[in-house]
Order: C-alpha cells, then sequence, then structure tokens
C-alpha cells in the first residue's frame, strides 16, 4: 500500500520536478564547458528555487490542509504515512535537482572544489558537508511545512490558521538562522544572504532556504566554515517536527477539522 502510494507521488510530480531537473543540467554543463554562464545559470537556479518551494507548499497546504486529494483519502493507512511519502518524494526530487550544480562545482576549475576546497584543510570532509548539509536541508523542508499545516488544523479561524502557518515557518527559518549566527559569536560586522554564487565560505541551511551567514573577518580555510551543528539542527528539525506532525495528523481533531 505504502509503495503504491509513493509510486503515485512520484507519478505526479514527475513531470515539474524533471523539467526543472534537465533545465539545470544543460545550465550546469553550459557552465562547466563555459563558466562565463554562470550568471545566466544563477539567475534561472534562483527561479527555481523559489518556484519549487512554493509547488511543494501548494501541494502539501492542498492535501493536508483543505483536503483536496480524494485519491489518497481512499487510501487506508494513517495520515501522517501519507505525509512522511510525500515529503521523502519531494526531498528526493530537491537532491536530484541541486545535484546538477555539483557538474561543475565539483569539476569545473572555477568550481566551488577547485577554486576553495582542494586546498583546504580538509577537501575530503569539505566535499561531504557540501553534499550532506544541503540534503539534510531538504528533509527538514517539508516537515517544516508539514508543521506549520498541522498546528494551523488546531483551530477553526482561517485568517489564525494563516497566521500559524507564516509564524510556524517564519520562526523556524530564523531559529536556524540564528544557530548558524551562533558560530560567528564575537564576531563583528556579521552578515546574510540568500542565494548568493559565493565561495568564501560553505552555504548553510534553514531547511529548503540556503543561506551563507559571514563576517568580515578574512577566512583563508573554507574548511574553517564547516559548522556541524547547523546540520544537527536540521536533522533534530525533521526528527521532533515529523513527531508533532504525526501526533496532530493522526488525532482525532485533525480528522474532523482536517477532513
Amino acid at each position: 500500500m505504502i509503495l503504491n502510494l509513493f509510486k503515485f507521488e512520484i507519478k505526479k510530480h514527475f513531470v515539474i520536478f524533471g523539467i526543472f531537473t534537465l533545465i539545470q543540467m544543460i545550465l550546469s554543463t553550459a557552465v562547466l564547458v563555459n563558466y562565463d554562464y554562470m550568471s545566466i545559470c544563477f539567475m534561472i537556479s534562483s527561479i527555481t528555487w523559489i518556484v519549487i518551494p512554493i509547488y511543494i507548499f501548494i501541494d502539501l497546504y492542498n492535501e493536508f490542509y483543505k483536503g483536496k486529494e480524494v485519491i489518497t483519502h481512499m487510501i487506508p493507512i494513517k495520515t501522517s504515512t501519507k505525509f512522511l511519502v510525500k515529503s521523502v518524494t519531494f526531498s528526493l526530487g530537491l537532491m536530484i535537482i541541486w545535484s546538477t550544480c555539483l557538474i561543475y562545482e565539483l569539476f569545473s576549475l572555477n568550481g566551488i572544489y577547485y577554486s576553495k576546497i582542494i586546498d583546504s584543510s580538509n577537501p575530503k570532509v569539505g566535499v561531504i558537508y557540501f553534499i550532506l548539509a544541503r540534503f539534510i536541508g531538504f528533509i527538514s523542508g517539508p516537515i517544516i511545512i508539514g508543521i506549520a499545516l498541522a498546528l494551523s488544523k488546531l483551530v477553526k479561524s482561517k485568517i489564525l490558521s494563516t497566521a500559524i502557518i507564516v509564524i510556524t515557518i517564519t520562526v523556524t527559518t530564523v531559529g536556524l538562522y540564528l544557530v548558524m549566527k551562533s558560530n560567528l559569536a564575537g564576531q563583528e560586522n556579521i552578515g546574510w544572504a540568500i542565494g548568493t554564487t559565493s565561495q568564501q565560505a560553505f552555504k548553510q541551511y534553514a531547511g529548503m532556504v540556503s543561506m551563507l551567514v559571514t563576517s568580515d573577518k578574512d577566512i583563508t580555510d573554507i574548511a574553517q566554515t564547516i559548522y556541524w551543528n547547523n546540520v544537527i539542527f536540521n536533522i533534530l528539525v525533521a526528527v521532533l517536527g515529523y513527531r508533532i506532525v504525526s501526533l496532530i495528523f493522526n488525532s482525532r481533531k485533525y480528522e474532523v477539522l482536517g477532513k
């Protein structure tokens, strides 16, 4: 039953994720051949990482807030399991799309590996962190949305529900940002950016949101910007968040208000 649901979700979202993966793969290959295409790649990638999270939110909203997906309602499994299947599907899709950037980041002389990681004090760990941190963010991302939707269904007021969704996502994202910022405690002029291509430091992640948090301190070794606490907190958000989602989605109150 779960496998059939997983296949259904893959078929449902294959086209949208397939199109963006193909586009990103073509652009990444173009950048590998000629790095001058990087500005175009960055622009299209920025659009991709705006459209895809919105697409995921809308799908989860329609399923677990409005209850529009009639087919999945007919499958006799727990609502939390349905959410888990959707989250896994979206996480894998996000990973596949993002993995296309590795074409130039790891193999182009201008990519992050040859320009920064290879000369760092720990290249192997650098590559592992570069990939793993992003993948963990993709796992926690859909669950953060799930937490917001689950909490919003505990009230009947549409206005209050909307406020809960916005506040939950905002507070979680800001909380993960503060974890990133804590790594630079004691340093002056700490700044952040979203969607940057800077190779001065490894990016950190608040779910699906990638952020570069740096100070004016000159760091020559990119390995010094590996902060595992950011990865750990994203894991905690995923684990604890799914637990919260399960308790709410499987409760009688949600079945009454949410379906």
